[in-house]
């Protein structure tokens, strides 16, 4: 059985996953930012083949004796094998009797070993799965609406569609200038943080705060408090 088929349980559940989030008011931006954080949190590592009567298991392709192919490993052994699409029971012989129901796949970041989107959920929320450099965190805060969590976290990774970015993917743009102040080039920190509304509006949150003077900082130490 071929790796694409081993991993139809999972896209299966993440696609559906994904249908529930179309009809809900979130943005398409933030859709595909959920399903990068949940592909990039669930990591391959965290799946473990359990053999079961080994029939649809490859004994040369798949990882199912240790963390790598045999074929990678044992090259010479492959140059006599007559059949490199066998399964592990062809190799091993499996019996009937000693088999223990058919092959599956184990989740490890979940005792059963059953891998569930509301458990996947859990652990990004609650346990603060780390997605990309180590100093980028999941982070979550049930006092804002999850979209603006959404967007600070693309904000905070330069991730948003400002004109000096599609003006990089080779889009066709009149200017690149910030179309509210015109004075300099629109990047995620300009019009978040530089730009003369952006400034009027920080400096009107932080006299609401009591914060005093506000001073020109960047995204991260805006949104982080550092």
């Amino acid at each position: 059985m071929s790796v694409a088929t081993n991993w139809k349980p999972v896209v299966d559940k993440i696609w559906k996953r994904l249908a529930d989030w179309k009809g809900r008011t979130m943005s398409f931006g933030g859709r595909l930012t959920l399903v990068k954080l949940m592909l990039n949190s669930l990591s391959l590592n965290s799946f473990s083949k359990v053999i079961g009567n080994g029939s649809s298991t490859n004994f040369w392709k798949d990882h199912w004796l240790c963390d790598f192919a045999l074929d990678y490993k044992f090259k010479r052994l492959v140059r006599l094998e007559s059949n490199m699409e066998a399964s592990v029971c062809n190799r091993v012989g499996i019996t009937e009797e000693g088999a223990k129901g058919p092959d599956a796949w184990k989740w490890l970041l979940n005792v059963n070993g059953v891998f569930s989107t509301k458990k996947l959920t859990e652990l990004i929320n609650e346990k603060n799965i780390l997605v990309g450099p180590s100093n980028f965190e999941t982070i979550r805060n049930n006092l804002v609406p999850s979209k603006v969590e959404i967007f600070v976290w693309r904000a905070r990774r330069r991730r948003l569609a400002v004109l000096s970015k599609l003006d990089k993917k080779g889009i066709d743009l009149l200017s690149v200038l910030c179309p509210i102040c015109a004075q300099d080039v629109e990047t995620v920190e300009h019009s978040l943080v530089l730009c003369n509304l952006a400034l009027d509006v920080w400096e009107k949150v932080s006299n609401w705060w009591g914060l005093g003077a506000f001073t020109n900082l960047r995204i991260n130490e805006i949104f982080m408090g550092n």
